[in-house]
């Protein structure tokens, strides 16, 4: 027989509806709980308690204790559940890029059977992913000075760019383009292995840069499509994906490049 009545002995998520939930530094947050019984009805009156699992990334608002608060389950006004507990929190502005988890349980969990199924029932959590603010990273290139590309050289020629923050930290996981200005008229192409490309999209990662370990860039060779009989010029613009709106100048660049014949002599 339903007992409305009878004490909570779980605990599940019911806000965020979907994770990671994504939040960009010193952004606020929410994450609420609602407690049933064993009969799936929901309880008021619980002591829920919040955790952090990561205090270098989150701030709980409106708690006695830096990494934990305690909440009484109740009806929560954004959500319209009974038997729910909403934690505030805050994304600290020096937090690392990446996921971190915050945790509820309840505080006393009452469940017939092995103390372990109360245990894990009574234990929720909810993923946050801490991504940076689009509209401060700022692209950086290696080399700033012109490439120089030599038909008949032997040795492959790569251009980098380094995503950063605000901070100046690097951030991996962004898509950055490099595209041959002037398309299929340009003599330089973007190379994927033997296939060449006008236009080319990767992910910011950790890469070698100039003989030292570099994180969140991006590189691309750069190739001739064949011999010149004079020299010339070419361009790679490149920029953020999905980067426009204000301060996009900051998210955009290219490299030029020098193209010599055989026969010519160069200065580097």
């Amino acid at each position: 027989m339903e007992d409305r009545s009878a004490p909570a002995s779980s605990l599940v998520t019911r806000f965020p509806a979907e994770q990671p939930l994504k939040l960009r530094p010193e952004q606020e947050g929410a994450f609420v709980v609602q407690a049933l019984n064993g009969d799936a009805y929901a309880v008021d009156d619980v002591e829920v308690m919040f955790l952090s699992l990561d205090d270098a990334r989150f701030e709980l608002l409106d708690a006695q204790d830096s990494d934990s608060v305690v909440r009484t389950t109740a009806l929560d006004e954004g959500t319209g559940l009974r038997g729910a507990a909403r934690l505030r929190f805050r994304v600290k502005p020096d937090a690392p890029y990446g996921v971190a988890q915050l945790a509820a349980s309840l505080v006393r969990p009452e469940k017939e059977g092995a103390p372990d199924a109360a245990a894990s029932s009574s234990l929720t959590q909810v993923s946050v992913e801490i991504v940076p603010d689009i509209s401060k990273v700022r692209l950086i290139p290696y080399p700033e000075e012109p490439v120089v590309l030599k038909v008949g050289a032997p040795e492959k020629q790569y251009v980098y760019v380094q995503a950063v923050d605000d901070r100046d930290h690097p951030v991996e996981g962004l898509d950055l383009y490099a595209e041959v200005f002037g398309g299929v008229d340009s003599p330089v192409a973007l190379m994927e292995g033997d296939v060449a490309h006008a236009r080319f999209t990767r992910t910011t990662s950790v890469d070698i840069v100039m003989g030292m370990l570099a994180v969140g860039v991006v590189r691309w060779e750069v190739r001739l499509k064949g011999a010149v009989n004079a020299a010339t010029t070419a361009q790679v613009r490149f920029g953020l994906v999905g980067g426009g709106g204000t301060g996009a100048e900051s998210r955009i660049g290219k490299f030029d490049i020098q193209v010599l014949p055989a026969d010519a002599e160069t200065s580097r």
